[in-house]
Order: structure tokens, then sequence, then C-alpha cells
């Protein structure tokens, strides 16, 4: 294999970083409990107080394995998100006014010999003493926050404070010089605003919250519904939930979902080169709702997708593909109880 070219490494640099930083949008949340011998039907709703705080923590594990410049390669990696969930007050029609702000965030990442770890309540920002491109960014999320409205069915009606989050992540994760020369400015600042964009903040907290079912149900009863992402990749989820079993507090759903990459919402384009998805998969799991709030105390989910990437834009006499086939497994561990 003849060596690659400055723009090849360059080009593949900017790929990774930027498929790294989409893959990672790609979750949802969601824990196997037991079931119960409770026949009447419950309204699932959120069901929140003002001056509450609730603690949310949620673990994502993944394996990215894929092809770039004629090198087969395998990422992975594990991240941690923890925050807090402030109920500053609630509408008259439920609604509920809440400040969310990230307070610890856990980063672990493989890519054939090289190894970075972050954990923000250390003061290394990873083994080797660098700060990577991936690292600066999640280092500058904690501590910042964003507000939403939330309606009693789980919808997010409003979002603010996004613009001066992403404000603040950027101007933090630029600043490093050692990140800032690792990366293509351009690919860093297209993957932190696809992160705190109002798309993929409302997607990723609707992904949690959508399960609701129309009416009341019981042990046996089934719904389902479709869900279209944009922010990342842009996905179309079509969801079955089954409600397991139930007691008082707690409600038992089993979830099974088929996925598939849509490209409707459009390609997205960097530095003249666009990409394309053509991918599909399942996801399958369970969680566990708290019935007096509403919230999903526990869940966990599996993910698989499969396919290829096709990036458009590009010379391939200068060996850089218009396919990367990959593969990716993800394993999404998600929990909310009170502070």
């Amino acid at each position: 294999m003849q060596p690659q070219s400055t723009k090849q490494r360059g080009v593949g640099a900017l790929l990774r970083l930027l498929l790294v930083l989409l893959f990672l949008l790609v979750v949802c949340d969601k824990h196997p409990a037991p079931q119960s011998n409770t026949a009447s039907k419950a309204q699932l709703r959120l069901k929140l107080k003002a001056g509450e705080a609730w603690r949310h923590w949620t673990l994502t594990e993944q394996t990215i394995t894929q092809q770039v410049m004629d090198t087969a390669e395998a990422i992975q990696q594990v991240v941690g998100i923890g925050g807090v969930m402030e109920v500053l007050g609630v509408d008259s029609n439920g609604a509920a006014h809440i400040r969310y702000t990230y307070d610890s965030i856990t980063f672990g990442q493989t890519i054939g010999d090289r190894k970075v770890s972050f954990n923000s309540a250390d003061s290394a920002a990873d083994s080797g003493g660098r700060v990577p491109p991936i690292v600066a960014i999640y280092q500058a999320m904690v501590g910042t926050a964003f507000t939403m409205k939330m309606l009693p069915n789980g919808t997010i009606a409003e979002l603010a404070g996004l613009d001066s989050l992403a404000k603040q992540i950027v101007e933090k994760a630029t600043a490093n010089p050692v990140a800032a020369a690792a990366a293509a400015p351009e690919a860093m600042l297209v993957g932190i605003k696809e992160m705190v964009s109002s798309q993929a903040l409302r997607s990723n907290l609707q992904r949690t919250l959508a399960m609701y079912p129309p009416k009341p149900v019981a042990p046996g009863d089934t719904w389902s519904n479709a869900l279209m992402l944009t922010a990342g990749i842009p996905l179309e989820i079509i969801t079955t939930h089954t409600v397991k079993g139930m007691d008082s507090s707690r409600m038992m759903v089993d979830v099974r979902s088929v996925i598939a990459a849509s490209n409707r919402a459009g390609s997205m384009a960097i530095s003249g080169v666009r990409f394309r998805y053509n991918m599909a998969g399942t996801q399958t799991g369970a969680m566990e709702i708290d019935r007096a709030s509403g919230w999903p105390a526990s869940s966990k989910f599996h993910q698989t997708l499969s396919g290829f990437i096709e990036v458009q834009g590009v010379d391939s006499s200068d060996g850089i593909p218009s396919k990367i086939p990959m593969d990716v497994s993800t394993t999404i561990t998600s929990m909310i109880w009170k502070k």
C-alpha cells in the first residue's frame, strides 16, 4: 500500500472526527424488569413539580468498524454524560420549564494502539497529557446549560439558550491549541454545532420521551410510533412498545425498533465534500418508567447499524474513497433519579 499524501491524511482525519461526532448522536436511551399481574390501565404522562431536581446519566458504549483510505479500523468508545434537570416552574396545563446543566462527562476511545480517556472529575485531560479535538469538545460542555419546555405528553415545545451554549463550547474547544491543530477547524465546528443544535437536542430528548402511549395501557398492550431524526445521521425509526408488566410505582415496557437512514432532509457538506448515508439496522431493549413522575427511571438498549456512507465531491485520483463501509454496534444505558 502506498504512503498516504498530506491531503489524504487530512481528509482521513476530518472523516474520522466527523464520523465519530455524528455516530455519537445516533443514540437513544433505555432495563429489563419483572412483570406484575396488575390489570388496571394506566395513563403515562410527565408529571413534574416546581422546585424538583432530577439527575440524568447516560452511558453509551459503541464499536464502529469502518474502512477509510484503504485502511480497516475499529473505533471503540465509551461516553458517559451526566446532568441535572431543575424544574423551574410548571404551567397550569402541566408543561414543565426545565434547566438542564451538564455537570459530569467521561470519555474513552481506542483506535488501534491509540487510546484517549477523559473524566471531568479529574484534572488531567487524557492519559497522554494531550487534548484531542473530541476531548476538548467534551471538556467544554461541562458546566454549560440550556432550558426547555416539556409538555405532559413528552413533546419538547421550546428550547432556549442554545446559541449561548454552542458559543461557549466552540470558544472553549477551539481555544485549546493542541485540539485546534489536530482537527480540521470546519469539521470541529460542524460537529459541535450538530451536537448542541436545536434539532440534535430535541431529537435525543424526544427519543427518550416520545414513548408515551396516546391512551391508558395495561400489561400486554402495544402501541407504535414513527420518528424522523435529522440531526447527525438522518434516521427514520419505527418503534413498537409492549407493556410487559406494572405495579403501583412503575411500568415495564419492551421496545423493538426498525431503523433506516434517510436522505430526505438532505446531505451534509464540508469543504465541498458531501456525505450521504445508506445504513439500516434494529434496536431492542426495555425501559422501566416511574409512574409518579413519568420519567424513564432506567433503560437499556442495543442498536446495530450496517451499510456505508457515500462520499461525494472527492477526487478518486487522490485515493479518497467514494464509499465508506461501516458497521456500528451501540449499547445505551440511562438512568433518571431524584436529586
